[in-house]
């Protein structure tokens, strides 16, 4: 059975689509390189102001693990710090 993985940010309404292409350029190659495709299913609606991917896992520790890993990536931690400070101002 596939685990679905959310990833998930709170963004003001009108910052969703500039963020949504910030994501796509400085935040989705580095999943990916992590081995994090978006999945093909889809989740739940999302509440309004808020970003999310969901990714397909083969369990719910592996979820852990991938949070776990992306947490010591400077890389992300760098990319992550610069989007959401981007859409803040």
């Amino acid at each position: 059975m596939t685990t679905l993985a959310r990833l998930s940010f709170q963004i003001k309404a009108d910052q969703l689509n500039p963020f949504a292409r910030d994501y796509e350029r400085q935040l989705a190659p580095i999943l990916k390189r992590h081995g994090l495709v978006p999945a093909t299913e889809k989740g739940r609606p999302t509440a309004e102001g808020v970003f999310s991917r969901f990714f397909a896992v083969d369990s719910p520790a592996a979820s852990v693990d991938y949070q776990q890993r992306l947490g010591r990536d400077a890389t992300w931690q760098q990319a992550l710090q610069h989007l959401v400070g981007s859409v803040s101002r």
